[in-house]
């Protein structure tokens, strides 16, 4: 019997603990996949899969790009509310002005606002 209380409450911590990791990836990181090169804030991101990190900073909102272990790309961008969430997570590009591609906004899955770059 105790045998038996300690393997539930064992599982009970572990989802505990699994929950709360999960909450928090999509709160502040999510995953995002780049279909071709761009670059933001001045900075080239080449095509691949990134970990993208946010950050509120009263108005405004501080994004950092991911590959591994390194922060390839920060940029400072603002919320502006798209009307309902985002189901599945987006990139919107632009052009810089001498025909490249630009991060213009990112459109990450579950939040109802996207984040517009102006650069």
């Amino acid at each position: 019997m105790m045998k038996q209380n300690r393997l539930a409450m064992g599982f009970v911590l572990v989802t505990f603990v699994l929950s709360i990791g999960a909450s928090a990836l999509a709160k502040g990181a999510h995953r995002l996949k780049l279909s071709i090169n761009a670059s933001i804030a001045g900075t080239a991101i080449g095509a691949g899969e990134y970990k993208v990190e946010t950050t509120d900073q009263n108005s405004a909102v501080k994004v950092t790009f991911i590959q591994g272990k390194n922060s390839v790309a920060t940029a400072e961008g603002k919320l502006v509310d798209r009307g309902g969430k985002f189901s599945t997570s987006s990139v919107v590009y632009g052009e810089d002005g001498k025909g490249a591609l630009r991060i213009t906004e990112l459109r990450l899955a579950g939040m109802s606002q996207a984040i517009v770059f102006e650069n």
